[in-house]
């Protein structure tokens, strides 16, 4: 076997190449490519079709991780961002300078990039941070490996969150990198550590939302995601004590995102007007969020955020990542049940309920999440609790600030990004709910039973009753069997 090292040295007295390349919604590129430079392919487009989504840059400031050839950055300028980028590869840098220089813009250059220690020197703050992030599992012992440069470039870190967490450790170690306002774009394959990425992310109080993804040969996905702090990094409101926290929210009103959380709440109510008071321990918050259409498709969305909130405490993939990772937190013994509870072993576990209400001209909507915490001994319904479902405590802390970033992630309207795919969350909704209905479970309306078969635009469940498709828009109409 060649050895890697004058194997690469070799590459770098080589001719380079010259391919074109083509950035969404602009005109093709000559760009010249040394052999040792990673050249634009499916993951690169991909990339660069999320930065074209984001508009016109108007000035703002990008800096792209890793930039290979430099044609996202070119890309990015061309576009109207303030560039920087870099990369650990000396060619690639003078690959991107020259690429930059012939396509007539100026982007800033450096060799380098983020170390293993999490030490990321460069100057923010950044609007937005770019990655396209190495995808190679790192060899065995004995295996073949790279030369050093291309190993740099490809080859992820050996530990169990890769550079992608490692970049999360240099944004919680220098705030200064991002702005108040900005986010982070990372590009990643549906390996280990790509699957559990947004659950890191989300883990650590980041909302983060799926831009694009694609599908290459085989079962191999390409996903890039979006990572930001939850709306705008503004504080979480605790009380001792409240009567309901929808009820406070609707009568105080306040900005999109504000959220209110209680100890105790003494007067909640959930669908069918049934008491939610809460127990020592519990969850109980609701969030201002934006009329985005019917509360029936919002409470959808909400029980996603719960269960991706599940998955986190679980360290699975989430469900809204993508629908197929569904079927990890059903084998947990968790049932999302339409439209707005969710279950486990036989009993309620956590509950969701979106309210309206006109001020004036304004309509205030709010989304109240109530969590069992432990179990408890005396209910009028049957109970569970999110200690029975892990096998342990969890902090109540760290809860609160993933089930927040929950809420942004499938709520807040972000800058550049707007609002999530409905359509998409949808299917996720009932890849969750599936698993209830895997086991026969009938839905009783006006005392037929039904069987629930897919879900309307507006959230609404379509059942068929002796052959015939009903819809069900309201809890009150049925009850599960």
């Amino acid at each position: 076997m060649a050895d890697p090292i004058e194997r690469e040295v070799e590459l770098q007295h080589s001719a380079g190449r010259t391919e074109q390349w083509k950035s969404e919604g602009l005109q093709g590129l000559s760009v010249v490519l040394p052999a040792t430079v990673y050249p634009p392919r499916e993951d690169t487009d991909l990339l660069d079709r999320c930065v074209a989504s984001l508009g016109s840059g108007k000035g703002c400031r990008l800096l792209e991780l890793g930039t290979g050839s430099g044609v996202v950055a070119i890309g990015s300028a061309l576009r109207g961002w303030e560039v920087t980028c870099c990369d650990v590869n000396p060619l690639a840098v003078a690959a991107a300078r020259g690429n930059a220089a012939a396509a007539g813009v100026e982007i800033t250059v450096n060799e380098g990039g983020l170390d293993e220690s999490g030490d990321l020197a460069l100057e923010g703050p950044f609007d937005v941070i770019l990655w396209n992030l190495p995808y190679l599992d790192p060899p065995a012992d004995g295996e073949a490996r790279l030369g050093p440069l291309e190993d740099a470039g490809l080859v992820d870190l050996p530990d169990d969150t890769g550079w992608g967490g490692r970049l999360l450790t240099a944004l919680e170690n220098d705030p200064q990198l991002l702005s108040d306002d900005g986010m982070v774009i990372l590009l990643h394959t549906n390996n280990v550590r790509g699957d559990l990425l947004q659950t890191l992310w989300r883990t650590q109080g980041w909302a983060t939302r799926i831009m694009a993804d694609r599908r290459l040969g085989g079962d191999e996905r390409l996903t890039c995601f979006a990572a930001w702090k939850p709306f705008g990094g503004r504080e979480i409101e605790v009380r001792d004590s409240v009567d309901s926290t929808n009820r406070r929210l609707l009568h105080e009103g306040g900005d999109e995102g504000r959220c209110l959380v209680a100890s105790a709440q003494t007067a909640g109510r959930g669908q069918r007007q049934r008491q939610w008071a809460s127990h020592p321990g519990d969850f109980t918050g609701s969030w201002a969020i934006p009329d985005l259409g019917k509360p029936g498709d919002l409470q959808l969305d909400a029980a996603v955020a719960v269960a991706d909130v599940i998955a986190c405490v679980l360290n699975e993939p989430l469900p809204s990542a993508h629908w197929t990772n569904a079927g990890n937190i059903v084998k947990s013994g968790l049932e999302v049940r339409w439209p707005n509870d969710l279950w486990h072993a036989g009993g309620k576990l956590a509950g969701v309920l979106v309210e309206g209400q006109q001020q004036g001209a304004e309509l205030r909507v709010v989304l109240g999440i109530g969590v069992n915490f432990r179990a408890r001994k005396e209910a009028d319904f049957p109970t569970s609790s999110l200690e029975e479902l892990v096998g342990g405590e969890v902090s109540q802390t760290e809860f609160c600030r993933v089930i927040d970033a929950s809420v942004a992630s499938h709520f807040e309207n972000k800058r550049w990004l707007g609002f999530p795919c409905k359509p998409s969350r949808r299917r996720q909704y009932w890849a969750l709910l599936s698993g209830h209905l895997g086991v026969g479970t009938q839905l009783l309306v006006n005392g037929r039973s039904t069987i629930p078969s897919s879900l309307a635009e507006g959230g609404e469940l379509k059942s068929i009753d002796n052959g015939q498709e009903i819809m069900v828009s309201s809890s009150y109409e049925r009850a599960w069997e």
